[in-house]
């Protein structure tokens, strides 16, 4: 069955993995190999590019930028193209560590709250 073609359009995106490299050929770009599976070539300015050298091939981050994405007929999406804005590093950590920070957290907060009502 055939189906409408849809785009190119714009819009806001994310997408996880590890920079695996960067290229500066005039046209500065990094490619992430995603979490999930697959790699992107992500449009980067000067400056963003300056601010992931350190994360090269090292950390889990989070890309967000504008992707352009387009529907064929068959009805298969494809990322036209993906311009990077910024990034942030995701923690590497399991559930069980996610958990016990989760918990000094609120035990934290809990003796914040015992200090202030004796205060009173």
């Amino acid at each position: 069955m055939k189906t409408p073609r849809i785009g190119p359009f714009t819009e806001v995106a994310e997408f996880d993995g590890k920079i695996t490299s960067a290229v500066d050929g005039g046209n500065t770009h990094i490619f992430l190999e995603q979490t999930e599976g697959g790699t992107i070539r992500a449009e980067c300015s000067a400056e963003l590019i300056a601010r992931l050298a350190g994360q090269i091939c090292a950390s889990s981050i989070r890309m967000v930028g504008h992707a352009t994405w387009e529907r064929s007929e068959a009805g298969h999406w494809k990322l036209i193209r993906f311009q990077a804005t910024d990034f942030r590093l995701l923690r590497t950590e399991d559930l069980v560590e996610s958990i016990a920070r989760l918990q000094n957290i609120w035990n934290s907060s809990a003796a914040a709250l015992v200090d202030l009502s004796s205060n009173s």
